[in-house]
């Protein structure tokens, strides 16, 4: 496997719970797992796109990984158009304003590494920098109301 299909597959490792767990939620909800560089989830009842990212590694450091840019083309943060960003640290979801989150890394520097042969550029945010601004939950224990709040306090509904 590439390293594309298996950053990949990591990321679907994400997507796909919170998927499933917003289709008890409401009617439409479309993951189509094609890749799609601008959204991961729209929940169609309510015109909210949501981009899902797989941050597992944060549960051994004090910070979340933002991505902008790999191989010189926008990616992460700088590239969706999802309202909502959720973050999974591995345990549980961190829901905010794509917008927020766009605000925040603007306030920490862009670093650049090479990461798995590939140019990388990204924002490390201290988690209780997002933790504060964004609404923490647990998918499999939260109830549905719960999970509606957190995703409908963005944008349009």
């Amino acid at each position: 496997m590439n390293d594309f299909n298996e950053d990949y597959e990591t990321g679907l490792k994400a997507e796909r719970p919170l998927a499933a767990r917003l289709r008890e939620v409401y009617d439409e909800v479309d993951h189509d797992e094609a890749y799609n560089p601008f959204y991961d989830i729209w929940v169609i009842d309510t015109d909210k796109r949501i981009e899902v990212k797989n941050d597992e590694a944060s549960l051994r450091t004090p910070n979340f990984f933002i991505e902008t840019s790999c191989q010189g083309h926008k990616s992460g943060i700088a590239n969706t158009t999802a309202e909502v960003w959720a973050h999974y640290d591995g345990s549980e979801y961190i829901f905010l304003a794509s917008s927020t989150l766009r605000e925040i890394i603007q306030d920490y520097p862009e670093r650049t590494s090479i990461i798995k042969k590939k140019q990388i550029m990204y924002h490390l945010i201290p988690k209780h920098v997002i933790r504060e601004v964004g609404i923490s939950l647990n998918i499999n224990t939260c109830t549905d109301k719960v999970l509606s709040e957190a995703l409908n306090q963005y944008g349009s509904s």
